[in-house]
């Protein structure tokens, strides 16, 4: 490798160091020294200034809009991602179309990407185990700084931050309004209409790949701003209640809502593949944990307590006095159905403290924040 360069233009010997590094010169060097370079690109462009030659290439448009080389339309600059070494700045695809190719692309090697993630969990062991553990100890930490500066600021600024959270909430709830418009405002599966009981849905189950944006997660303002750009992204978003979207996730990967008539043949085929691939004592223990919750779920009236909803898929258990941040500290987010079931069955006054709720009015009114069903609100007027 050269340690030293004779630099064409003025004509001295320097240091490699001196010189900038090229990928196609067979020096690996560029000709001119990094001081010329410098000194010739400030004259070019007084030059080019003194010509009336625009310089940077970059457009100054208020609202630039460039044409998309692959779908061939054209956008706002803003959907397309930064590129440094681009004339203007930015990529010569859309966000959408990059988009929909990275996700062919990880269809079509799915598999290899899926060895190349073991292989390398592999090969980092020792590291992975080590940065989990670091991340365990520090994470209980972590979470009681932010909620002490979250009340070192409400309490310091009470007013502004009920300002801002209403600010929040109205963006939110226009967006919401909007992007739902966009899908066609009702539930694809039971129409439902009612915008305090709809959520999206994936038709595809590819809502991972909207966990993730980057290396932030996607908040759901997020997600609705994107739903009102795209559209529904060629059917990948649509809309769903709450009852039918939960209830094709406990169908399973790919499964049908209950209210589908493949249903029942579906969930028989999955009883017979699960029997088929587990042991004696797997299946023993699952059917015992379908009878504790059948058994919870008798105990609890085996109905919405607001509707009057009976089909088990739907029915989910509710804290009827908001208190689920007692269970939560006692651990239960990380317990199993079973164990939650024992420690409802085990609860003399049950009844009090828990009841059953099916997801439309359960997430309904967690989403208005007064624990208030929007079912009440209809019956009162």
């Amino acid at each position: 490798m050269l340690t030293e360069k004779l630099c064409p233009k003025c004509k001295q010997v320097k240091t490699a160091s001196d010189f900038a590094k090229s990928a196609t010169a067979a020096s690996g060097l560029y000709s001119y020294c990094k001081e010329c370079s410098k000194r010739s690109c400030k004259e070019r462009r007084k030059a080019n200034q003194r010509a009336g030659a625009p310089y940077p290439r970059v457009r100054r448009d208020p609202d630039p809009e460039k044409t998309c080389t692959r779908c061939l339309r054209v956008l706002p600059i803003g959907q397309f991602y930064k590129q440094k070494d681009a004339a203007d700045g930015h990529t010569a695809h859309c966000a959408e179309c990059q988009s929909v190719a990275a996700r062919a692309k990880y269809q079509a090697n799915k598999s290899r990407y899926a060895e190349a993630g073991r292989q390398y969990r592999q090969r980092n062991q020792d590291k992975l185990r080590a940065y989990f553990r670091e991340y365990d100890a520090t994470r209980r930490d972590r979470q009681k700084d932010k909620a002490r500066r979250r009340q070192t600021y409400a309490e310091r600024t009470p007013e502004t931050r009920q300002r801002h959270l209403n600010t929040a909430r109205a963006t939110t709830a226009r967006l919401r309004k909007d992007a739902y418009a966009l899908l066609g405002g009702r539930c694809y599966c039971c129409e439902m209409d009612d915008i305090r009981f709809l959520t999206i849905d994936h038709p595809g189950n590819d809502g991972h790949g909207d966990i993730g944006y980057g290396s932030s997660r996607v908040s759901g303002r997020l997600l609705l701003q994107r739903i009102i750009t795209y559209g529904d992204a060629g059917g990948r978003y649509r809309l769903a209640c709450f009852n039918c979207n939960m209830g094709r996730a406990k169908a399973g990967h790919g499964g049908e809502c209950p209210h589908h008539p493949s249903f029942d043949a579906q969930r028989s085929q999955q009883e017979a593949d699960y029997d088929a691939t587990h042991t004696k004592a797997q299946r023993r223990r699952r059917h015992y944990d379908q009878q504790i919750k059948e058994r919870v779920f008798a105990l609890l009236g085996g109905r919405c307590y607001c509707c009057g909803e009976t089909v088990s898929h739907f029915l989910t258990v509710d804290h009827i006095q908001d208190d689920g941040y007692i269970d939560r500290k006692r651990g239960a987010h990380k317990m199993s159905t079973y164990t939650f079931c024992k420690h409802i069955l085990s609860q003399e006054s049950s009844h009090v403290r828990y009841r059953l709720a099916c997801y439309n009015c359960n997430c309904g009114r967690a989403m208005r924040g007064d624990g208030v069903c929007p079912h009440h609100l209809l019956q009162a007027i």
